[in-house]
């Protein structure tokens, strides 16, 4: 919340932890893959990048990899910012509007953790979510898509693996 910084997340490779050691070729994250794209949100920076060479983002097929989708979607400048919830040391958790759309980023420290994610933010309007979420393992994430209705919606739930996270969009209907 202190202002914009220089940080390059986007790392496609994934491990947990207790599985990682140094090596520069290929280079890995001790974090999930929704941890790393939801930094895309709770890091402000004017100058979003990706951390890692083109074939990181592409599956062996050639298809592009699980996430990657949302790196291409965030806005790097922001309308409103506002923190939801959080703990220094612990978890945090931001939303950030674009326009009428708005995003979250969730991201907690070595302790797996369940955050309800009160939707009042979206001032009682209809979106469509789309959330990128911790999977079975670190470098899996599954999508989601709910329709939010208007008015009082409940919270919204969600787990977040041990080093892990989440990344929402919420576009406006």
């Amino acid at each position: 919340m202190l202002g914009p910084m220089d940080y390059t997340p986007g790392g496609f490779r994934n491990l947990e932890p207790g599985a990682f050691h140094i090596r520069n070729a290929p280079p890995f994250v001790q974090t999930s893959r929704a941890h790393g794209l939801a930094m895309y949100v709770v890091y402000e920076s004017p100058f979003a990048v990706v951390a890692d060479t083109p074939d990181a983002y592409r599956t062996k097929a050639g298809g592009e990899a699980p996430g990657f989708d949302f790196i291409r979607s965030v806005p790097v400048a922001w309308d409103e910012t506002r923190a939801i919830a959080g703990a220094i040391g612990d978890y945090v958790v931001i939303a950030r509007r674009k326009g009428r759309d708005w995003y979250v980023g969730a991201m907690t420290n070595e302790q797996g953790r369940t955050i309800s994610l009160p939707l009042d933010f979206l001032g009682g309007k209809r979106f469509t979510a789309t959330a990128w979420l911790d999977g079975e393992e670190p470098a899996a994430v599954e999508v989601r898509r709910t329709a939010i209705a208007a008015g009082n919606p409940p919270p919204m739930t969600l787990r977040l693996a041990p080093s892990g996270g989440a990344a929402l969009h919420f576009k406006a209907e």
